[in-house]
């Protein structure tokens, strides 16, 4: 462990000092510019990079933590790596216009509450902000975070009870259930050969997709996989795993309570950095998260692709001003190091530079104005119906013991000196 950490401080100091030989030659290489306008504020949404295993399915034989000397779902040398890589290509995008020298007024980090989302932005800071002096200590940035349970932007893991009845009722919807017939099969062999529990059988989306995470990660980890997992490995499985992903933005309402409180957060800086209220008045706003916060984001804007999102995947979104005069945005997504990043256009928008006024518009639908009160629209309405039940099975009770009195004759005596009932 310790020989590990040494080749990563290694790395990244011979990593700093090529970055600070060529940093005098980086010129902004925003494309966009020209054709779109000027970048007036961003943000950027990633996945976080490599890592272990963090949950898995009762027969793997990799379980043990032997084979994981990082700890499970930790970020690896190689996650390490790629975040690195990928803060010296936002460096080089965003050079003339984001200051070299970090500051508070400039920039804001988010990370969902996870060791491996943190050290991606921690990685990724490092070749954002390299050392701008030789022999000088990288800028300590401040990452921002919330606990797991009461995080609703990134982690998307905050109680919602309509979210989780909407998720129970469309896993009974007839098109979703075709899906999942078509494969029932393969489940069943899958939970067989896997050793699936009563419990996680009736979990299906959810063990299939561990199933799915733990054999692509030791498979990237060059492990020999089971000969089970030959019939069912990478495929059909994939497909089975990008569906399980898309079922979490499956509905308006499910975009709305997962994916509402993150568009709210981006729609209204951006609108405030239009209108001069952003404050301080950042230029870029970064959020670490998961594989399943940008295919939700992409998935409930109408962008999606329906392919598994890499590690350290960045969707890039651009507030511009234009020759025009008007505030405008691009959608960038950028999936492989090895192609340029992707220019996406919303559905609704009549350019991929979308007019600022109008994606508001497109998105407001998926934007609650209080995700609190309308995630527990569900149990105030079945409270009231279930108050009402009740009191209706009362009153049918009560109605039929009295008619059960009548007809039996069985009713109050009343004598002069004392009263009685006769049941």
């Amino acid at each position: 462990m310790r020989r590990q950490y040494q080749t990563i401080e290694m790395y990244r100091i011979i990593a700093a000092l090529i970055c600070i030989c060529n940093v005098g030659n980086i010129v902004s290489v925003d494309p966009l510019a020209e054709e779109y306008g000027k970048l007036v504020f961003s943000s950027l949404l990633y996945r976080h990079g490599d890592r272990s295993i963090e949950n898995t399915y009762p027969m793997d034989p990799y379980a043990n933590k032997s084979y994981w000397p990082m700890g499970f779902g930790q970020l690896t040398l190689t996650g390490i790596e790629e975040h690195y890589e990928l803060g010296v290509w936002l460096r080089k995008r965003y050079s003339g216009w984001l200051p070299e020298v970090y500051s508070t007024e400039d920039i804001y980090i988010r990370s969902s509450d996870y060791d491996r989302t943190i050290m991606s932005a921690e990685a990724n800071l490092d070749g954002l902000y390299p050392p701008v002096e030789p022999k000088k200590w990288n800028q300590l940035i401040p990452i921002h975070t919330v606990p797991k349970l009461q995080d609703n932007v990134l982690a998307m893991s905050e109680a919602c009870p309509l979210y989780s009845q909407e998720l129970e009722k469309i896993q009974n919807d007839e098109d979703v259930q075709s899906f999942y017939a078509q494969f029932s099969s393969v489940i069943k062999y899958i939970f067989n050969n896997a050793g699936a529990t009563m419990e996680e059988k009736s979990k299906p989306i959810y063990f299939i997709t561990t199933v799915f995470q733990a054999l692509t990660i030791e498979s990237k980890f060059n492990y020999t996989l089971p000969d089970w997992t030959k019939r069912i490995f990478p495929e059909p499985l994939t497909t089975i795993a990008i569906k399980n992903y898309e079922l979490s933005t499956h509905n308006n309402i499910m975009k709305r309570l997962k994916c509402g409180p993150l568009l709210k957060d981006i729609v209204t800086h951006m609108n405030e950095k239009k209108h001069g209220s952003l404050n301080p008045n950042r230029k870029l706003w970064i959020y670490s998260g998961h594989d399943t916060t940008i295919y939700s984001l992409l998935n409930t804007m109408g962008i999606n692709n329906n392919l598994l999102v890499p590690y350290a995947a960045v969707l890039m979104i651009e507030l511009r001003l234009n020759n025009t005069g008007n505030y405008v945005v691009t959608v960038s997504y950028r999936n492989t190091s090895i192609h340029d990043p992707y220019l996406l256009q919303v559905p609704g928008c009549d350019s991929v530079a979308c007019d600022l006024d109008q994606l508001t518009e497109v998105l407001i639908p998926f934007i609650p104005n209080d995700w609190d009160t309308e995630c527990k629209i569900n149990v105030k309405n079945n409270t009231s119906e279930l108050l009402i039940f009740f009191l209706g099975v009362i009153s049918a009770i009560v109605i039929i013991l009295i008619l059960y009195a009548i007809a039996n004759k069985r009713i109050l005596h009343y004598g002069k000196r004392s009263y009685y009932y006769t049941f």
